[in-house]
């Protein structure tokens, strides 16, 4: 379980699930296609949050514009699907 801290609020998450990944990435709008990535981020974030709940969450993604980006960031940071440092030995 992981913790991001916003304006003195907590957010508890834990890793995204590869099918939970795949599910987001499936995510789009063919009418605002500007808006993908962001909504692929608030997927995320609602999916993987603990604390808050998931309405509350919807709630203060209003409130935080960049509550989404901040945690859906991390979450694929520390779920392993961003590249890391190869290393030949």
């Amino acid at each position: 379980v992981f913790k991001n801290t916003m304006d003195g609020k907590d957010f508890y998450w834990r890793r995204l699930k590869r099918h939970e990944y795949i599910d987001a990435m499936q995510i789009s709008s063919e009418e605002t296609p500007k808006e993908n990535v962001y909504l692929r981020q608030a997927f995320i974030a609602k999916t993987v949050t603990l604390f808050p709940s998931q309405k509350e969450m919807e709630i203060l993604m209003e409130e935080y514009a960049g509550l989404a980006i901040e945690i859906s960031d991390n979450v694929v940071e520390k779920s392993g699907f961003v590249a890391s440092e190869t290393e030949e030995v």
